[in-house]
């Protein structure tokens, strides 16, 4: 506990308000408060009443919250933000976290498209683009991999991955520029084509179909201890 409460106070987010004044057998209790004025966090529970196909919405609350936010506010994108959780540490779970986020992808397209024509008809264009090309993605690859060198006789796969692999390494390049790291870290984005074609790109329209499935699969959920 000692740990937890160094590390709060360390982030700015905790203060020391000095020891307890009533005696009590034992060390001394030292009080501590939350910093009133640092940033404030605060903890929405979007998922309470949430559901989606008849099952409880388990996960997903990002994405929850961006669409209740974006109902009624305006967003502007902060570059410097930056968020810490859990990763996954087994290639296994790391699907299994793909396969979530994709579950919740697909409730929450189905609620933002409803709406954020009215908002922003200009961003809405991107937000559907959002929504179909993954929806396409698998279809076009299957196409240009297979179906058209087997059965059309035309057409080479590795055109399309030379297209691919280019628009990584843009990307890549892009994001080294951008943030003026000229390590090696933007090589893994472009390595990840291969993982992504490979393995993540066929997990979408399985999340769809498997969509009123509310398990976490990485770690135990309040719904799933409930049943």
């Amino acid at each position: 506990m000692s740990d937890l409460v160094a590390e709060l106070i360390a982030e700015g987010l905790v203060v020391e308000l000095g020891q307890r004044e009533d005696a009590r057998p034992g060390k001394p209790a030292t009080l501590i408060d939350v910093d009133r004025g640092a940033f404030q966090i605060v903890g929405v529970d979007l998922s309470e009443h949430q559901r989606f196909l008849g099952r409880p919405a388990t996960y997903g609350d990002d994405r929850s919250l961006t669409n209740y936010v974006l109902r009624n506010w305006d967003v502007r994108y902060d570059e410097l933000a930056r968020s810490r959780t859990i990763v996954p540490t087994t290639f296994k779970v790391f699907l299994r976290q793909q396969l979530r986020w994709k579950r919740s992808w697909t409730r929450e397209s189905l609620i933002v498209g409803r709406f954020i024509w009215r908002r922003s008809p200009v961003g809405s264009v991107w937000a559907y683009l959002g929504i179909i090309l993954p929806l396409v993605a698998p279809l076009v690859a299957v196409r240009a991999i297979a179906w058209q060198p087997l059965v059309g006789g035309a057409g080479a796969p590795f055109v399309y991955l030379i297209g691919i692999y280019a628009m990584a390494l843009v990307y890549g390049l892009y994001y080294g520029l951008r943030h003026g790291r000229y390590d090696t870290l933007w090589v893994f984005g472009v390595l990840f084509v291969f993982f992504y074609l490979a393995f993540l790109l066929w997990q979408t329209w399985y999340a769809i179909l498997t969509s009123r499935n509310s398990s976490w699969g990485t770690r135990t959920a309040a719904a799933e201890v409930s049943r």
